[in-house]
């Protein structure tokens, strides 16, 4: 029987009938081939890292995550690191950051800028930046007094010398403004009070005296500031105030500095009050002719004014300057301070890295 014409298949349909075929056989038979012309396996790709949404719309990367062990502070989880019973985790090692901060104070009685040309408030503040102390401790000090002009002479210190005020009144004159104790510091004051001393008013020429208190904070530490000024006629009152003020120090645990006019003299058993908490930097440190002696002025022969210590304060040097303005001569003293910072903590692993 001979086949019609019209269905003869033609070469190229035979040879493509015979590849299907094949094809077919392949997957029935061995179905572990893959698909001609579909080349070699390939490992998959690496999963495309994640962008969370939040509610608010903001698009941002997923935050790392901490462990907390049951001991110790937080530590970041490190890729590869083996859980509980499958190997060592690493630990951290911290080292502190210790840098030696110079710190100047001056101590300065302004006699309320009254010179012998008349009141020069702009002269003092001329002479303390000429001096360029870190803290200032300033006695006889006016605010809105008639005999200064009414002069915000805080206020103007302060601003004059960009440095942060604190202002201990010790006299309020009905009407007439308010005298006292100023402290100045180019550090940030992070507490301040005025304690009262001991007063008897029944003593001719005596007047209210206090004791400043300011927290300064020098990078990472913290120091007890006090400006004093103490009463200058009687010395058995003089005495009982300083030690007053011995006592507030003594139960201060920050290192510690006071100055001011003490109107007493090194050996003096007013100075010997706080022997025992505060240091003179004049006895290892002092600098220039003399024995740092302050009053009076143009010729000055006692040394009352002060600027003392406590450790870990150590001196580097102490002078007395002389002012155009004031009855007393400035004390500027150095101290170096060794201060903290924040640790530096290094991860560190119990074997080798690979």
């Amino acid at each position: 029987m001979e086949l019609d014409t019209k269905f003869r298949l033609r070469p190229w349909q035979t040879a493509l009938l015979a590849v299907l075929v094949v094809t077919g056989l392949a997957f029935v038979f061995a179905p572990g081939l893959p698909l001609l012309g579909a080349g070699s396996s390939s490992p998959s790709p690496a999963p495309t890292p994640v962008t969370v949404v939040p509610s608010d719309g903001n698009t941002h990367a997923p935050e790392a995550q901490e462990t907390v062990g049951t001991t110790g502070p937080l530590v970041p989880e490190v890729p590869g690191a083996s859980g509980p019973g499958g190997g060592s985790q690493p630990g951290t090692t911290c080292v502190p950051q210790v840098s030696d901060v110079s710190l100047s104070v001056l101590s300065f009685n302004t006699h309320s800028a009254h010179g012998r040309n008349g009141l020069d408030v702009p002269q003092v503040a001329r002479e303390i930046a000429l001096w360029d102390p870190d803290v200032v401790l300033l006695q006889e000090v006016d605010k809105n007094r008639a005999s200064s002009k009414r002069t915000d002479q805080p206020g103007y210190y302060a601003q004059q010398l960009g440095m942060h005020l604190a202002f201990g009144v010790n006299q309020h004159h009905q009407g007439n403004g308010e005298y006292g104790l100023v402290t100045l510091s180019k550090y940030p004051i992070v507490e301040t009070s005025n304690t009262h001393l001991p007063h008897d008013p029944s003593r001719p020429k005596t007047q209210q005296r206090g004791l400043l208190y300011t927290k300064i904070k020098v990078g990472d530490a913290l120091i007890s500031v006090y400006n004093t000024h103490l009463q200058h006629i009687y010395e058995d009152l003089r005495l009982q105030q300083m030690r007053v003020v011995a006592g507030i120090l003594g139960a201060d645990p920050l290192p510690k500095i006071m100055g001011g006019d003490f109107n007493a003299g090194p050996r003096t058993p007013v100075l010997g009050a706080v022997r025992d908490v505060l240091r003179d930097p004049w006895d290892t440190a002092g600098v220039g002719v003399g024995s740092g002696a302050t009053v009076p002025a143009a010729n000055p022969r006692a040394r009352i004014d002060y600027v003392l210590y406590s450790d870990p304060l150590v001196p580097q040097d102490s002078q007395v300057y002389f002012s155009q303005v004031s009855d007393h001569r400035a004390v500027r003293s150095t101290f170096a301070l060794s201060s903290e910072s924040e640790p530096i903590c290094v991860p560190v692993f119990d074997e080798p890295l690979e």
